[in-house]
């Protein structure tokens, strides 16, 4: 996976869960505000489940849209964010090959001279500090 696909799925998940928790919280304020303001009527002890769950839709529209909305909002912030991020940031060096010390090279150098003295003239095998 890119790394800027990387970003937006960790930060933009994070975001809209977080922002997810909070919009319940006050989707279910904002419910409890409706219903307390709304005034009460009289009505018939039968019929005062059903008129209860069907008298405040808006409260329970509230409930349910406010937390996607926020969540949807906060991972559409982030995913933009992080990609115009990802637009300004400059492509980082590749990095330099490791440079052998003076020890190492000394040390490669006399393997090279003893292998060359075993050696018979005519062997072609390949030495092992030649990297073969």
């Amino acid at each position: 996976m890119k790394p800027v696909l990387k970003r937006i799925a960790v930060h933009g998940l994070g975001a809209a869960a977080v922002l997810g928790l909070i919009g319940a919280g006050l989707g279910e304020l904002a419910a409890l505000s409706l219903t307390a303001t709304t005034p009460t009527r009289a009505m018939p002890v039968e019929s005062a489940a059903v008129e209860a769950a069907e008298a405040n839709p808006v409260g329970d529209s509230l409930r349910t849209r406010v937390p996607v909305m926020l969540a949807l909002w906060g991972f559409l912030f982030v995913a933009g964010g992080e990609l115009l991020l990802a637009r300004r940031r400059k492509p980082a060096p590749p990095p330099e090959p490791a440079k052998p010390d003076s020890g190492e090279v000394l040390l490669l150098q006399l393997l090279r001279e003893a292998e060359a003295k075993s050696r018979p003239a005519g062997d072609n095998t390949p030495s092992v500090a030649s990297g073969g």
